[in-house]
């Protein structure tokens, strides 16, 4: 069952493995990496244009879940810590047992947040290496998706 507690801690520690991950691979920032990020942001803007309007289930729909992925694993990519990688892959899956459900369920969720600018601010932070906005901002990022949930959980 979903449980406010259950998904407020999930996110909770989600932030502090993601946020260090973040912090680990902007100091070990490579061209590659930038790159990575560029691309995976690119995708994920591109599928969310043509996607609009779309519901869950459908294959726009699951390729914009795709690149959303893609991108919160770029952003993290270059931690150059298995461990960090594999619990940020773990707390996503557990997270996304929240989140899924509150997009299907929530009506208007995408109008009451910019997801798309959010994502860029937090890339643009991160290609500028300020480790503080981008940490800060992806928190925040994480926070919003949070508390949306917290209320979809206790409307229903």
């Amino acid at each position: 069952p979903l449980s406010v507690k259950e998904m407020r801690d999930s996110i909770d520690t989600r932030i502090f493995v993601d946020c260090e991950a973040l912090k680990r691979s902007i100091e070990r920032a490579t061209d590659q990496w930038e790159t990575q990020i560029v691309a995976a942001l690119h995708a994920l803007d591109i599928a969310t244009q043509r996607g609009k309007g779309g519901t869950a289930g459908d294959a726009q729909y699951e390729l914009i879940e795709e690149r959303h992925l893609a991108l919160h694993q770029a952003l993290v990519a270059a931690c150059d810590s298995r461990w960090l990688l594999d619990f940020s892959a773990r707390l996503y899956v557990q997270t996304e047992r929240y989140r899924r459900p509150m997009l299907v369920s929530t009506a208007g969720y995408h109008s009451q947040r910019d997801v798309s600018c959010e994502h860029q601010e937090i890339v643009t932070a991160a290609l500028s290496r300020n480790i503080g906005a981008a940490t800060s901002l992806l928190a925040a990022h994480y926070e919003k998706t949070a508390t949306l949930i917290e209320r979809a959980l206790t409307v229903t």
